[in-house]
Order: structure tokens, then C-alpha cells, then sequence
């Protein structure tokens, strides 16, 4: 999962703000994902997962960048 997100942010380094880099990213992961995922029960709480993993990927990079 997180490969995929590594990719995504690789396409984008020269975005300096990294809030709209995080949107653009989260853009392109979730139509990659509901491109190659039908949409299933078992496939919503992947999704629920990778909402989680972001949320707290977002705060720590947000945190490291205050420092």
C-alpha cells in the first residue's frame, strides 16, 4: 500500500507546498484505486485502512515540517 503512495509522491517532488502535494497525491491514489479495486464490502475497509494509514502519514509529515 504504502509503495504505491511512494510512487505517487515521486511524481510530484517539485510541488514545494506539501499540503496540495498531499491532495494531489490522495487524488491520484484513490482513482488508481477505485480504477484497479471494484468497489465490495471487503474492498471499502481497504479503503477505510488506507484513509487511516494517510491521516496519520499527514501528521507526522506536517509535524516534522513545523520542526
Amino acid at each position: 500500500m504504502r509503495k504505491s503512495y511512494f510512487s505517487v509522491s515521486i511524481y510530484l517532488p517539485f510541488e514545494k507546498p506539501l499540503i496540495r502535494r498531499l491532495l494531489y497525491s490522495r487524488i491520484l491514489q484513490y482513482t488508481l484505486v477505485f480504477q484497479r479495486v471494484k468497489i465490495n464490502s471487503i474492498n471499502v475497509v481497504i479503503i477505510f485502512t488506507l484513509l487511516a494509514i494517510y491521516s496519520m502519514s499527514d501528521t507526522d509529515i506536517s509535524l516534522d515540517d513545523r520542526i
